[in-house]
């Protein structure tokens, strides 16, 4: 699990704030492993973070290669049924990510923003995900996922 999720996860958990997980999964879809193997990290993920009295809500994963499949991020597919799942306001909601896709899936759900945790990657991710700020959708970038209290309206002073 990676340092300060748990954290993160559990104060949202803790002001009934749903915890959705929207994941692109190409591998399954490519025959590398299946939706068993799949399924055994997630539980064994959701067994750790339950040790750290933190769980999530929801997982979406997409099994399809790049490309222009709606429920594959960077398109909104999954972001959209979460919503639709949960009864979630979009415009109050954000996404955490590692990607640029993440970023433009949010942009694209109309979701009110979007953190980035990234540091390993060149610049050219970085500066891809930050360029989906716009006056409607705010991205920020952090180094770790508990910064994410400090950002998220809905979360501070958790």
């Amino acid at each position: 699990v990676v340092p300060g999720i748990a954290a993160l996860i559990a104060a949202a958990n803790s002001r009934a704030v749903p915890v959705v997980i929207v994941t692109n999964q190409s591998g399954v879809g490519r025959g590398l492993y299946g939706w068993s193997d799949f399924n055994a990290v997630q539980s064994e993920i959701a067994r750790h973070l339950a040790n750290m009295h933190a769980r999530w809500d929801a997982v979406f994963a997409s099994p399809f290669p790049p490309g222009n499949w709606p429920m594959r991020k960077p398109h909104p597919g999954m972001l959209l049924a979460g919503a639709e799942a949960f009864d979630l306001d979009l415009e109050r909601s954000w996404i955490l990510g590692d990607r640029a896709t993440d970023m433009e899936a949010g942009q694209r759900a109309g979701i009110e923003g979007g953190l980035f945790v990234g540091n390993g990657y060149d610049d050219d991710e970085i500066m891809n995900a930050l360029a989906h700020a716009s006056d409607s959708y705010a991205v920020r970038r952090i180094a770790k996922p508990h910064q994410a209290l400090m950002h998220l309206p809905f979360l501070k002073n958790a």
